[in-house]
This record gives C-alpha cells, structure tokens and sequence, in this order.
C-alpha cells in the first residue's frame, strides 16, 4: 500500500510539474510547422504586437514531449544597416561662365550613393548636377537639376545639401554648381550603405482624417491602423507641386483613458523635423508598435497642403531558433512577469547559417486562466503544497495502521 501512495506523491509532482514547465503564466500559444533542420528563420505575424511586451521578452520556443518540456534557444535578428565613409581626393576646383565644378578621386572599386555637401554660403537655391567617370573623358550623368538649398534669416534656419541617388561606382565624380558667386565650398562627404537584406511591410490607414486649424495654423493628419503593427517609418503623400518647407512632428498614440469628460487621449512624439518639397517626406525613427497615429504640419501663414494620403513601413521581426530534431514545438508570449531570454547562441552568431528555411505558424490559442485574483489549480504554490501535505497525512495514517495491524 505504501508503494502505491509513493507512485501516486510521483505522478502528481510529475503532473504539476510537467503542467508549469509546459505554459506557465502565458496567455497565447501557437503551433510551429514545417521543422525539418536544425536551424530555422519564423517570422512574427501583425497580429502578434498588440499581445506581447514591446521588447518581445516574453516570447519562448518550447518543445513538448509528454510531460517533458525543453526551451528552444532563438535570437531575434538585427538590422546589419550601417553607412560607410569611402575616402576621396579633391583634385579639381575649376569654374566657367556657367558656374563652378569640383572633381573627387575616390577608389574605383568603391561605391557610393550620398554626397553631403558643406558651402559656407548661408542662403542659396541651386540646381546642381553630378556626374561619372572611370577616365575624366567620358562622363555620365548621374543627377541632373538636383536641388540644394539653404535659407537662414531670423524665422528659419534650414539646409538641405545632401545628394543622394542610386549606388554608383566610378573613380571620378564631377560636381557642378551653377552660380554665379562663389558658393565658398568648404568640404564634402562622400559615403555608400551597407547594408543586409531585411523584410518589410507596408501598412496604410484603415481610415484617416485632415484637419486645418485656422486658429494654430496647423494641419492634423490622424492616421488609424486596423491593428497595433510595428513601424519605423512614415511616408506623407504631398499633392502640391509647389515648393514648401515646414515644420512638421510625428505622434503615436500611447494610452487612451475614460474620464467622467469622457477619453481622454495621451500621444508621445516619435519625431520632430521639415516636411519640404525638396526630399521625399519619408521620416524615420526608432521602431514602435503603434495603431494610430497623428501628424502635426506648422502651416505658418501658408496655405495648407492637399495630403490625400499616408502611409508606414515597418521591419518584420525574425526569430532565428536552433531546434534539437523534428517534434512538437510551440511559439508561447503573453505574459507580463517573465525577463528577457539568456541563451548561448548569441555569442555565436557566426555558426548560425546564411540561408534559413522559414517555418510556419499555426492558428492562435488561448491558454486557459484563472479568473482574476485567483491562480489555476496547478499553478498555485499553495494549492501544490496542500495536495503534499495531504498525501503525506495519508501515507502516515496507513503507516500507523499497518503497525497496528502488526
């Protein structure tokens, strides 16, 4: 009989056990198709964003043997996005009737696609032209009427000077400036992306509105997206062919609350800068995981912008796993009391091979809880040491009973 009350204190220590290792306090599970090798690639779905926390620390890879649980260790992958300075001589500072050129030497092997110009000239409107060359013979045109501009006076301090096009390879770059006064060139920067393949998504607003404020002399664009999705990026759609510069400041929308006046709304910036007729209004900042958002253009005594539309790009998140053999795995998040993951691969990166199959995910499920206040009954620590104690009374009676007997 004793036997029998140990097997029985066994099973349930393994069945308590065995049911906190498999899902713990999280809220969300789904199933991980199409494992055949050891390393895979899993991108994370929109869906996902609104449920885990910002840092996506709660995310875990179990895999699911019986009772037996193991941890699948994952990293997330990181942008590899840097620019690179590229050396360069000045070798020609020359001018004509038209205006004035600057040739750079670089390495012919080197390519490049920004060139950020310094002129000491404070207010100035150019249409410059950039060209090409292997032999200082035959050039090719690589920019052509490219404006820079530079406006400085008591209301406005604003430049733009930088040269970007698509990534070009020669050994000789002309600049042409066409101006009649010396525009005091003073230095430049001549500098190539690098950067490793990523995947993006593209997110337009399920709906938005324009607002002009006659009163601020503003214009508010709200932007509502149909889920919270991660975005780096926001591009705003400017109608008018016009040349403008303005002020403009990028919002998301943190927190939404109900007072006895009714929701109250709380907005933080993600960025401040110039919406110009010159670049291509697409402003980057920090990824953030947002569903609506609001753009604030400072008019000033302008005539407001016709803007039919924004829209926001956003990185895909990918896990990069290392999974043990083919069996039953599970992508588990949603739970606010875990810390970030610590595993070894991290420091290993360079095993982790280049070309990853990507694996699939199955539908959503919600792991069932307790009502709140109130823990499961095997996740309770209490309810675990009752059922011990409990057990252990048992065994004692009987133990008494048996020496009774005797």
């Amino acid at each position: 009989m004793r036997n029998r009350i140990l097997v029985i204190i066994c099973l349930l220590l393994v069945t308590i056990g065995g049911a906190k290792a498999q899902f713990g306090d999280y809220s969300y599970k789904r199933s991980i198709n199409g494992i055949t090798d050891q390393w895979h690639s899993l991108d994370l779905p929109d869906n996902i964003y609104e449920k885990v926390s910002p840092k996506l620390v709660d995310i875990r890879i179990i895999e699911v043997n019986g009772v037996d649980t193991l941890e699948v260790p994952y990293i997330v992958k990181k942008a590899n996005r840097r620019r690179e300075e590229v050396n360069f001589d000045v070798i020609n500072q020359t001018t004509s009737v038209d205006g004035f050129y600057y040739t750079f030497k670089v390495d012919p092997n080197a390519s490049i696609d920004k060139i950020s110009i310094d002129l000491g000239q404070e207010n100035f409107d150019f249409k410059v032209a950039l060209e090409g060359s292997q032999d200082q013979k035959e050039w090719f045109t690589i920019l052509e009427d490219y404006r820079i501009v530079s406006i400085k006076n008591s209301l406005t301090d604003y430049q733009f000077t930088t040269l970007k096009f698509l990534k070009s390879q020669f050994g000789y770059y002309r600049l042409f400036i066409p101006a009649k006064e010396n525009p005091d060139f003073r230095s430049a920067g001549l500098s190539r992306t690098l950067v490793q393949q990523e995947k993006y998504r593209d997110y337009v607003p399920v709906n938005m509105s324009v607002t002009n404020d006659r009163k601020t002399k503003e214009t508010v664009i709200t932007a509502n997206f149909e889920l919270p999705v991660p975005m780096s990026t926001i591009a705003v759609e400017v109608a008018d062919s016009l040349d403008y510069y303005r002020s403009v400041t990028i919002q998301f929308l943190k927190d939404s609350f109900n007072t006895e006046k009714g929701w109250q709304h709380k907005y933080q910036t993600l960025y401040r800068g110039t919406l110009s007729s010159l670049e291509n209004n697409a402003f980057h900042f920090p990824p953030t995981v947002a569903d609506q958002l609001k753009i604030i253009i400072d008019n000033n005594d302008n005539r407001p912008l016709t803007l039919p539309g924004v829209k926001a790009v956003g990185k895909v998140s990918v896990l990069i796993a290392r999974f043990a053999s083919p069996g039953n795995y599970y992508l588990l998040y949603g739970n606010k009391n875990v810390r970030k993951p610590d595993y070894d691969i991290k420091n290993f990166k360079s095993s982790i091979p280049g070309d990853l199959k990507s694996v699939e995910l199955g539908a959503e499920q919600i792991i069932s809880q307790s009502q709140p206040g109130t823990q499961p009954l095997f996740e309770s620590q209490w309810w675990f040491w009752l059922v011990i104690v409990a057990v252990m009374l048992v065994l004692v009676l009987f133990s008494l009973r048996m020496v009774k007997g005797k």
